[in-house]
């Protein structure tokens, strides 16, 4: 997909982001619009010998690299949470994060960023697949539940617990009519709400564990203008 320069006028990046061994990687090597600039974001510089050959530019993420899968999903949500911290990313009006496993369309994107224009949405995501349709409501439990089945996340289960009850303790819901899916994030880095949900959200994930999504379902309730992003943008 080529976009129609005269439409996009900001300047629009994709990027990703893995942390650990290259054994791990579970990056999907598809090919990508030229015209585009994409952006992969590593602490391991052993990936990038894989990701440049794709034409995906490298950004080193200065931190150790760990054979701990846990600590590693959790290096990862630095760059997956705070974007505007990178050099490289600061020049762009608007930034797609994709998970690394995910196969993604850039077809609809200019009409999404015009809809996140009229609505002054600082952030946009997919809404899960789990979630219930809008008359009913998702419980943030169902998804903890799940996640359980992946040792990266149930060796943090305390953790996670912990959070939530925080949280709820604090006023917030543990159901929704919208539950976000984290895997694709259309962020306006123009916008003022931008950097503070970056940042409220990143604080969110140290507490919580690497489930991003959970923290992010109590960062969310903070926020009301949330764009929710088309199911056919991504697929795994």
């Amino acid at each position: 997909m080529t976009i129609d320069e005269p439409r996009l006028y900001m300047k629009f990046a994709v990027y990703t982001t893995y942390c650990g061994e290259v054994e791990r990687i579970t990056w999907k090597s598809v090919p990508i619009d030229q015209t585009i600039p994409h952006y992969f974001i590593s602490n391991n510089k052993h990936v990038f010998s894989v990701t440049d050959s794709f034409n995906w530019k490298s950004i080193y993420l200065d931190a150790p690299v760990h054979s701990d899968a846990t600590y590693s999903a959790q290096q990862a949500k630095v760059a997956k949470a705070k974007p505007h911290i990178f050099p490289e990313l600061q020049q762009y009006d608007y930034l797609l994060y994709v998970d690394d496993k995910l196969t993604f369309d850039l077809n609809r994107i200019e009409d999404t960023i015009e809809t996140m224009e009229a609505m002054n949405s600082p952030i946009g995501m997919r809404i899960h697949r789990s979630s219930p349709k809008v008359e009913e409501k998702f419980n943030v439990l169902f998804d903890l539940i799940e996640c359980m089945y992946q040792w990266r996340y149930r060796r943090e289960w305390e953790r996670t617990i912990q959070y939530i009850n925080e949280q709820v303790n604090l006023g917030y819901k543990l159901e929704t009519k919208r539950y976000f899916a984290t895997g694709l994030i259309l962020r306006n880095m123009r916008h003022p709400d931008i950097i503070n949900i970056n940042d409220m959200w990143y604080d969110h994930i140290l507490k919580c564990g690497p489930q991003c999504q959970i923290s992010f379902h109590f960062v969310a309730q903070r926020f009301k203008n949330i764009k929710i992003l088309p199911k056919n943008m991504a697929s795994w």
